[in-house]
């Protein structure tokens, strides 16, 4: 672990470009469940979730292999199959 004079921390690395620089796999556990880098909040309540902090624009990826583009309060707008089929406003194409 290496601390720089300006204040970035390294781990598994000699120069730290960031506040925080990891070389390998790291785990962050948080008691809020939520993980952000920057505007974008990689999991919420579901590790199969993507989406923008504002929570205005998501990506989910749900139990049957679907994967499901939404925006605003969670309104579903395009729907991608596991059978390949692409559904727009409509929640089984």
């Amino acid at each position: 672990m290496r601390i720089t004079g300006g204040g970035n921390v390294g781990i598994g690395i000699t120069n730290p470009a960031y506040k925080l620089d990891v070389s390998g796999d790291c785990r962050i556990n948080t008691t809020t469940g939520y993980l952000y880098a920057g505007g974008l909040r990689i999991a919420g309540w579901d590790a199969n979730t993507l989406y923008q902090a504002t929570g205005d624009l998501g990506i989910t990826a749900n139990p049957n292999n679907n994967i499901n583009f939404w925006i605003g309060s969670g309104s579903e707008r395009k729907r991608l199959t596991s059978g390949r089929n692409v559904g727009i406003n409509n929640a089984n194409p």
